[in-house]
């Protein structure tokens, strides 16, 4: 079974040769008291990273959280949703304001 580390290395090389540039990637460093959710949890959630201080808006979109380093909480989060959606990586900080739970049902 393909571990969430070996997922995220295949995404990243992948994404090294699609290079598009209207993807939407934003980089995050998350912290555990900072994000209120739990793995595969369909939410609506607005955040800003705190490196370039833009703020996004995320509606019906999976997160997956894998912490790297539970010591430090440090993790990575990565959202899934329509064409806006965001790839976020380990190296900035995100903060998540506010955020709905919508349902618990798969996306397709």
């Amino acid at each position: 079974m393909e571990t969430l580390k070996d997922w995220w290395e295949k995404e990243e090389e992948e994404e090294e040769e699609e290079k598009d540039e209207d993807s939407g990637i934003v980089k995050v460093k998350t912290e555990p008291q900072e994000v209120l959710m739990e793995v595969n949890q369909k939410i609506m959630c607005t955040f800003h990273t705190e490196s370039c201080k833009m703020r996004k808006k995320l509606v019906c979109f999976w997160f997956i959280l894998n912490a790297i380093d539970r010591e430090k909480g440090l993790g990575s989060l990565a959202l899934f949703g329509d064409q806006n959606a965001c790839k976020l990586y380990i190296g900035d900080v995100i903060v998540v304001t506010k955020y709905i739970e919508l349902d618990n049902q798969p996306m397709n």
